[in-house]
């Protein structure tokens, strides 16, 4: 009995699912349209921020600075006899011309008259002048009767000489001269007086004996002019300065003598030139 309930069940429930569905095939949903994602594209990367260079001023090429010329010295020169000493060049007057009477020293010029009448002179010949002031720094170190001297004007024709004398008889008093090659050469007196009729002047201006003088030597156009330690020397009558027209141009240096007492120490400490 229960077995023939079971199917009769099953037929009226179906009956009532088609009745409620109206019957006949099953309905179905409509079909979704399927979407289909497309693939997108990441976003493009934020551009990358260049640095931001101020602009650059187009350089401007600088006036080109000419170095300053140097000062014009007209060739005049300090020496103090502590470097290079090759542009002074010895030369004997009287006395044996192979020996060597003057030498640096430390930082002087040192002169050693070892005979005597021995007349030894040393030029600076780096350079010439026409008008010029030359003057020295001189020390008397020992020795006899001497001659100190300073020269302008050198050349193959001669020089215009200083000589003062700090030893000996003559200490105390100056002398000037021309000397004149020509005048050797025919083995006359080559040193012209420049004092007239007088010899050789007495000063209290010289330091004799064993001290330091100091000497100028002014060679300006015909015009000789002589000082010593300051004091301008007038030897020529009125206060007039030595005048002669021989010489024009040539080179300066310095000299010292030996006479009859032989032995003769001196040591020049400087020599500048500068316009009269």
């Amino acid at each position: 009995m229960k077995k023939a309930l079971i199917p009769a069940l099953f037929l009226l429930f179906v009956s009532m699912a088609c009745a409620i569905t109206g019957g006949g095939e099953a309905t179905q949903p409509p079909p979704t349209e399927a979407v289909v994602l497309q693939p997108t594209e990441p976003p493009p990367p934020p551009p990358t921020l260049e640095p931001t260079v101020p602009p650059q001023e187009e350089p401007t090429e600088a006036e080109p600075t000419s170095e300053p010329a140097p000062e014009d010295t007209g060739g005049f020169f300090v020496e103090e006899f502590d470097g290079d000493l090759s542009s002074w060049v010895p030369f004997v007057i009287a006395g044996d011309a192979k020996k060597e009477y003057a030498k640096g020293f430390g930082d002087r010029l040192k002169f050693e008259l070892p005979s005597s009448e021995t007349y030894a002179y040393v030029e600076n010949t780096a350079v010439t002048f026409q008008d010029v002031y030359v003057e020295t720094e001189v020390e008397t170190i020992k020795g006899g009767a001497n001659g100190i001297a300073l020269f302008c004007r050198g050349s193959d024709k001669g020089f215009y000489e200083f000589r003062i004398h700090t030893m000996g008889r003559f200490a105390g008093t100056f002398e000037a001269y021309r000397f004149d090659f020509k005048l050797r050469e025919r083995n006359k007196v080559p040193y012209v007086n420049l004092l007239k009729d007088r010899e050789r002047l007495s000063t209290y201006d010289i330091k004799a004996g064993l001290d330091t003088n100091v000497l100028g030597l002014m060679c300006v156009n015909d015009e000789i002019r002589l000082f010593i330690n300051g004091v301008e020397q007038l030897p020529m009558p009125g206060g007039e300065p030595i005048r002669d027209n021989v010489l024009s141009e040539g080179t300066v240096g310095v000299a010292a003598m030996s006479f009859s007492d032989g032995i003769v120490d001196v040591e020049f400490e400087s020599v500048s030139t500068s316009a009269p």
